[in-house]
């Protein structure tokens, strides 16, 4: 059976439901609290307000691209206005696997999605479109501050985390590395993985994430997949992890 879009097939979408995953798992509960990790303009902010169950909504945005933080703070304060029971607070760090270190960020101008702590690999030979689009000559170079969410969810003293979204575009095993002393305090992770060469830097898999939470959780559901046409291999997935106490509660 052909798939031809993740957001225009309605078989795609029944199959990867990722919102009919989370209210699964957090059924019943009132408040929810999330950490948006690479939260962009604000697009997960909104799929989360629309789409969860919930009675208060709490999201702490961490988007270091400075090019789209006043739309970030316009979604803020729209909310603001419409919802009391759902709060925004945005962040301006990068999260990573060091505090306080001064890290380079390449803002894309033409695709803000795309901008990553890694720069375009214009030598890429899996992703069609970057070439046709010269997605690589429209870096702007900046630099951010970093630091790990074991850090952050302490200084704010956080007890717990339901959901842990994270979608920074290569950088993902080092935020859930910097996680590492707070991974009892999360209940869900929702992590992107790319395995193409899109950017200069190490492919990830599977095993670099769960190297780092196996103790604490196990995987649960895939919740997006993108294949690429030209190769049939997967590009990228976005995957579902539950803390095993979760579980425990659940079954």
């Amino acid at each position: 059976m052909k798939i031809d879009s993740p957001h225009k097939n309605k078989k795609f979408s029944t199959i990867f439901d990722k919102f009919k995953t989370l209210n699964f798992l957090l059924k019943n509960k009132k408040k929810i609290n999330i950490i948006d990790v690479g939260a962009n303009r604000g697009q997960s902010v909104k799929e989360f307000e629309r789409y969860l169950d919930y009675k208060k909504l709490n999201i702490e945005c961490f988007e270091p691209n400075s090019n789209v933080r006043n739309e970030l703070i316009q979604t803020k304060e729209k909310y603001s206005l419409l919802k009391k029971n759902f709060q925004i607070r945005i962040q301006d760090k990068a999260i990573s696997n060091k505090n306080d270190k001064t890290i380079s960020f390449f803002n894309n101008l033409k695709k803000s999605q795309i901008s990553s702590i890694y720069r375009i690999n214009k030598k890429t030979k899996n992703f069609i479109v970057s070439k046709k689009k010269n997605y690589h000559n429209h870096e702007e170079k900046k630099f951010v501050k970093t630091i790990t969410l074991s850090k952050y969810i302490k200084q704010k003293k956080i007890n717990l985390v339901d959901i842990l979204k994270i979608d920074t575009q290569g950088h993902e095993v080092e935020c859930l590395d910097g996680a590492k002393e707070v991974l009892n305090k999360i209940n869900i992770i929702v992590v992107s993985i790319l395995f193409f060469d899109f950017y200069i830097k190490k492919r990830v898999s599977f095993f670099d994430i769960e190297k780092i939470i196996k103790n604490k959780f196990i995987f649960w559901d895939l919740v997006h997949l993108y294949k690429n046409p030209k190769s049939n291999a997967i590009d990228h997935v976005e995957a579902v992890y539950i803390n095993k106490n979760l579980y425990k509660k659940l079954f």
